[in-house]
């Protein structure tokens, strides 16, 4: 969590917390080109990141940086995934 300095988390943050954890088109385009790839080992080397790192943005744990969303919907489009 952010510390604002105020002493209050605010709506922000509960909102970020209600959202982790839910599908969404990030977590989405990652499971397709995972699928698209062959698995969640073969996305994590094409993406240049540890398994761990792509299993944490899969189950939405965590959001993935935009270059990283970018590069799936990249590799989605260049397979011709859908």
């Amino acid at each position: 969590m952010a510390y604002t300095g105020n002493g209050d988390s605010g709506p922000r943050l509960a909102v970020i917390a209600a959202a982790m954890g839910k599908p969404t088109v990030h977590t989405a385009a990652l499971q397709r080109a995972a699928s698209a790839l062959g698995g969640e080992a073969r996305l994590a080397g094409t993406l240049q990141v540890p398994i761990a790192q792509v299993q944490r943005w899969l189950s939405g744990e965590e959001y993935p940086p935009t270059a990283m969303y970018q590069k799936a919907l990249d590799l989605l489009i260049g397979i011709g995934a859908r």
